[in-house]
């Protein structure tokens, strides 16, 4: 009996948080069985491959492809790509061919309209052809699908039991940073691929509010990744004179990536996940940032932060203000006076405890423990 993992990225390097996870949740399953991963995107599409894919019974992501790839399937867990007849067909002859094969399904936000279709008027107008797909079709799941894996706190998702998850890591793999010297300033980081949700805007006017109000201490923000959001954010960074005070770094990783966390005092998490209708985040980035042993700067509430046992983040209210870069470094200077040493491992500390990978796919992995000690002996 074996375990498999089906997914659809375009390019694995470039999600690399994406990547992460993938890797950190099969970590875990290869505890329960032998897993194996498999890739059903297996290159870019051409401009008219993407009209086509718009069509009512055409396929968005083919996951039939790794049907021959599937050796005496046990479990089959898979990310939600978009639900539309291609998928349904294909569990459909996956449930006809291995009729004792559990099926957990990977939808992390719900609901999910304003996330995946309807960021703005625009976003819904380009999407709403894979939208109406999705409610004619996500309706066959039930019976094809055994548990839908999710961030919500939902116990039931389109009639389906759901398993509650959330984004994890493998603590052990991060190395943790090596701090540098307190000078007055504060260097705020924020890692993404810039979408809507992330709203750094709020963190970029705060610092020039800062400034304008009569602000002394040197803010340092640098943005590092890309996405479509990105414009807009070098556009207003010239619009405030800030070009000296916001630094766009690009896509950074390895190496790279950790020298510029060994110069970071506090993290930025999402800012902007009013505009997506969440109120619980969930993000990859807060896993790395507790593993790296940094403070965090919150526009939301995120699932995996507490205070009640944590308080190492500032949490701001869900909405469109700026940030207020002086009560960030009010908190700043009370939880560095700790000392970088005491803060690094009290933080690492809760992040094995909270978001490591063990804690973070535990839910799915009892189930599937228990169904392969029921099913094990199959012939």
């Amino acid at each position: 009996m074996n375990g498999y993992y089906i997914y659809s990225i375009l390019d694995k390097e470039a999600l690399t948080g994406v990547t992460r996870k993938i890797n950190m949740q099969t970590a875990q399953f290869q505890k329960v069985l032998p897993f194996a991963q498999i890739n059903i995107n297996t290159g870019a599409f051409s401009g008219l491959q993407k009209v086509l894919r718009l069509f009512p019974t055409a396929k968005y992501s083919d996951y039939e492809k790794a049907l021959p790839d599937l050796d005496d399937p046990g479990v089959l867990y898979f990310r939600r790509s978009h639900i539309d007849k291609g998928l349904v067909v294909f569990l459909k002859k996956l449930k006809a061919e291995h009729s004792g094969c559990l099926v957990i399904m990977e939808m992390p936000v719900f609901p999910y309209f304003k996330d995946a279709y309807c960021h703005n008027l625009r976003h819904f107008i380009r999407n709403s052809p894979l939208w109406i797909k999705d409610c004619i079709y996500r309706k066959k799941l039930k019976g094809l699908v055994d548990y839908i894996a999710t961030f919500s706190d939902d116990k039931e998702i389109l009639g389906i039991p759901a398993l509650h998850i959330f984004n994890g890591i493998d603590v052990d793999s991060v190395v943790p940073r090596t701090p540098r010297e307190p000078d007055g300033a504060l260097h705020i980081t924020s890692v993404a691929v810039m979408a809507v949700h992330h709203g750094f805007e709020r963190l970029i006017q705060g610092i020039a509010d800062y400034y304008a109000g009569g602000g002394k201490r040197d803010i340092l923000y640098r943005v590092v990744g890309f996405g479509n959001e990105e414009p807009r954010y070098r556009a207003l960074v010239s619009e405030l004179g800030l070009e000296e005070r916001v630094i766009f770094c690009g896509k950074k990783t390895g190496a790279e990536l950790d020298e510029i966390y060994n110069d970071t005092d506090i993290a930025v998490t999402s800012l902007g996940m009013y505009k997506i209708g969440i109120k619980v985040g969930s993000f990859i980035k807060t896993g790395e940032y507790l593993a790296k042993g940094i403070p965090m700067l919150t526009g939301c509430t995120v699932d995996v932060l507490d205070h009640s046992d944590f308080d190492y983040f500032i949490e701001f209210p869900s909405d469109e203000t700026p940030i207020d870069i002086q009560k960030v470094l009010e908190f700043y200077d009370e939880i560095s006076s700790r000392g970088s040493e005491t803060m690094i491992n009290e933080i690492r500390a809760y992040a094995y405890k909270k978001v490591d990978g063990s804690v973070a796919m535990k839910s799915v992995t009892d189930v599937m423990r228990e169904w392969v000690d029921a099913h094990g002996d199959r012939a």
